[in-house]
């Protein structure tokens, strides 16, 4: 009887114990940046050299920063840090995007197409609308 209680425990403690297993950590983690607008609703916004130095770090605790440059007197100037929150529900993704023609509608929801170091962000209002994002 001692042998069997002591195989069945063994057996029972084997099975309990699994591996742990290493969290996921979402690819949209980390500095990126912008490098391309696309088609801007209501607005003629084009993407300037100056803008391209506009970034947004995604933090781990659903947390970001992001500062927007942009051109005034001809000098390249970065605009206010905005501190935001951004979530992902399922596929689609929602955070606050900080070039100023886009403000209005933030926090933007929309789908994340990953490639590389790159991504694709398209927002669910706006299908037409593209914004393109480079990891540092």
């Amino acid at each position: 009887m001692k042998k069997f209680f002591v195989l069945f425990f063994s057996i029972a403690l084997l099975t309990a114990c699994s591996e742990d297993e290493e969290p996921t950590t979402d690819p949209v983690l980390g500095t990126w940046f912008v490098t391309e607008v696309n088609n801007v609703p209501g607005s003629e916004f084009t993407l300037s050299q100056c803008n391209t130095n506009s970034y947004m770090t995604f933090n781990a605790e659903g947390t970001t920063n992001s500062v927007f440059y942009t051109e005034i007197a001809g000098t390249c100037t970065a605009g206010t840090q905005m501190d935001s929150e951004w979530s992902k529900n399922a596929i689609i993704y929602s955070f606050n995007i900080p070039i100023p023609e886009l403000a209005a509608i933030n926090p933007v929801f929309g789908t994340i197409q990953f490639n590389g170091d790159t991504f694709t962000f398209t927002p669910t209002l706006f299908p037409g609308t593209t914004i393109v994002f480079n990891k540092e």
